[in-house]
């Protein structure tokens, strides 16, 4: 019953889909263009890999906003270290750094919530400052712009899988930042249902108190799920360093709506205990493709936010009704 109710759910995502697409695509044929769908491709990755991340503390019951924090915080001070230490390190062993820094964040994170038992979504905003604000005192206040950015940085920037020319001449690709969004996906899919850690995070989310009795680890749980979430949080930031040829330590921040708004879109219930990759993936698609399109409407971009918020009070009411009417 469960699996059928999360395949309608997926099934109702696809055809809103197709229905924006379809409405986009009367307003302004070249959204069907190569060129538009490999924008909305590059533009998916960022946001993808984060959604992920944020997937994995919706399901468990959390809500994790120090994720844009952590992102920024784990790209500049790897690129700060990289051209202190190596200006040629291979980009390799720049995502392996970041992650790592990521990854200790999401633990300082993990650890308070768990500890002191405190609401993840108070000590994820007090954190998010935190980290900024160490971030821009004493490791860097400065912007490093493409010139000084690391040579594997640089390198990967530009390293597509294939490329387009369009009828203008303007050289457009799939970045191959692509595959690490396929791999990511692929994995997060299979340890939500087929580990234990996977099935631990559902039950956690749907009942702690039972999830308790039963022998689960809840700390340990949590400092697994928010130490992924910050070292997807540091790769991406490195990722999104490399598209914009900058490392900036104001970059970022107050980022997080739409990653949230995808990942509710898709179905992960802000209760906990609900999501899937699936519908996080659409959900993602869903809001790229809004925003994209409403600027290649000439549609000023204040209104994305609008849209975005719209997309999250409706999502999280619709969800609200669901949960009542299941109690009722």
């Amino acid at each position: 019953m469960i699996k059928k109710v999360k395949l309608q759910n997926e099934l109702f995502l696809l055809g809103v889909l197709v229905i924006i697409c379809g409405v986009f695509t009367s307003i302004n044929p070249n959204f069907l263009s190569v060129t538009n769908f490999l924008n909305i491709t590059k533009n998916s990755i960022e946001i993808g890999i984060y959604a992920i991340g944020v997937l994995l503390i919706l399901i468990s019951g959390g809500i994790d906003i120090s994720f844009m924090a952590v992102s920024v915080f784990s790209m500049y001070a790897t690129v700060k270290f990289s051209l202190l230490i190596n200006p040629d390190m291979h980009i390799l062993f720049i995502f392996l750094i970041s992650g790592i820094i990521g990854s200790t964040l999401g633990l300082i994170n993990g650890y308070i919530i768990s500890k002191f038992n405190l609401p993840a979504f108070i000590v994820t905003l007090g954190t998010s400052k935190i980290f900024v604000g160490i971030l821009q005192a004493y490791i860097g206040a400065k912007q490093i712009g493409s010139r000084d950015l690391p040579t594997g940085m640089k390198s990967y920037s530009s390293l597509n899988l294939f490329e387009y020319v369009s009828d203008n001449g303007i050289v457009y690709g799939l970045h191959s930042a692509t595959l690490i969004l396929i791999v990511i996906l692929v994995l997060a899919w299979y340890v939500l249902k087929y580990t234990q850690f996977g099935r631990n995070i559902y039950a956690i989310g749907g009942d702690r108190i039972s999830a308790k009795r039963v022998g689960i680890n809840i700390m340990k749980t949590n400092l697994i799920a928010f130490a992924l979430v910050g070292a997807l949080a540091g790769v991406t930031g490195i990722i999104h360093s490399s598209f914009v040829m900058l490392a900036s330590p104001f970059d970022l921040i107050d980022k997080e709506l739409n990653v949230i708004a995808a990942v509710v879109l898709g179905g992960a219930s802000i209760f906990g205990g609900k999501g899937t990759v699936l519908g996080t993936l659409i959900g993602v698609v869903i809001i790229v493709i809004i925003n994209s399109s409403l600027i290649l409407l000439g549609i000023p971009s204040f209104w994305q936010k609008v849209v975005v918020g719209v997309i999250i009070i409706v999502s999280v009411s619709l969800q609200a009704l669901r949960e009542r009417n299941r109690r009722d």
